[in-house]
């Protein structure tokens, strides 16, 4: 419990999810996000989000960690994404806060390395030290900025 938040919180707001409803985007965007946010959602190569609802408020200062992991429906294995990665980096401008791991690939592509998954919270100030987070984002834009580069790279991660 890192951030104050329980476990049973966070998985009630960031519950199990299929890939379906990340590519479904961000359907209700709020007023009063700053122009460069706006810009970076409606890029044609932002495609993996979706909408926190309830919205979530969260005081800055605690650390908030996360971890995504992705299941295979073909074979029924899992593989870790982002492991405990640290929100430690919070661009103001754009109401972001990012989190990033390097991807660990399977030993078959020994040579692919230094590839990076990002995961985004979209957020509103909403006082001095509050946030409140309407979406979130997972991007991989080291390496693949279309659909079909996401599928092939998740299906070089090393799945168990």
């Amino acid at each position: 419990m890192e951030n104050g938040l329980s476990d049973e919180v966070l998985k009630a707001v960031f519950p199990l999810l299929d890939g379906c409803i990340l590519r479904g985007g961000l359907q209700n965007t709020p007023c009063g996000i700053p122009d460069v946010l706006v810009a970076h959602l409606t890029a044609p190569d932002c495609i993996l989000m979706m909408e926190v609802e309830p919205k979530l408020e969260i005081t800055m200062g605690p650390s908030i960690t996360v971890s995504v992991l992705a299941h295979r429906k073909d074979t029924k294995k899992m593989a870790c994404v982002i492991n405990k990665s640290t929100f430690d980096y919070i661009d103001s401008n754009a109401a972001r806060a990012l989190a990033y791991e390097y991807l660990r690939f399977s030993p078959r592509y020994p040579f692919i390395s230094d590839i990076r998954a990002w995961m985004s919270l979209l957020f509103l100030y909403k006082g001095t030290n509050v946030i409140e987070v309407f979406g979130i984002e997972l991007d991989f834009c080291d390496a693949a900025r279309s659909e079909t580069e996401i599928l092939w790279l998740l299906d070089m991660l090393d799945w168990k």
